[in-house]
């Protein structure tokens, strides 16, 4: 599941039927649930994308300072001579870690924006319940 395929299921769930607020009470805990599911799973794969983060900065730090196997080198030779100084400079100019300090970036959004999707379907669910009527959007903010 990605961003937007998170953001349509945001816009179906926040859907409540005026009729039948019974229901609608009952499926607050089922849509509750979901988002906790959501939000774990999105925490667990940041954790493992900052895992991933760390361990490719090491092998960076080691291929860039010379400290690598042969095999890395005779598989992508590298005849610079980098001082320890500029080490940081290599590696966070390499593509492979760009991509992923790109994707931990993702997850960390994709992240607030299911707990931030559950508070507002929340205050949205109780506002209709107890007051009959939804909060524009814009007022979401002063509620929150």
């Amino acid at each position: 599941m990605n961003l937007e395929e998170l953001k349509l299921q945001v816009q179906n769930d926040l859907r409540v039927n005026d009729e039948h607020l019974d229901t609608e009470s009952l499926k607050n805990q089922e849509i509750k649930a979901k988002y906790l599911e959501h939000k774990s799973r999105f925490e667990l794969l940041l954790f493992k994308a900052k895992g991933d983060y760390k361990r490719l900065y090491r092998e960076k730090w080691e291929y860039y300072g010379g400290k690598a196997d042969a095999k890395v080198y005779a598989s992508k030779p590298f005849d610079l001579k980098v001082l320890k100084t500029d080490l940081s400079v290599y590696i966070t100019s390499d593509e492979e870690v760009i991509d992923a300090e790109n994707k931990i970036g993702y997850l960390e959004t994709v992240f607030d924006a299911v707990g931030l999707f559950a508070v507002v379907f929340l205050k949205e669910l109780n506002c209709v319940l107890f007051f009959g009527n939804p909060i524009p959007i814009n007022q979401l903010c002063i509620v929150i």
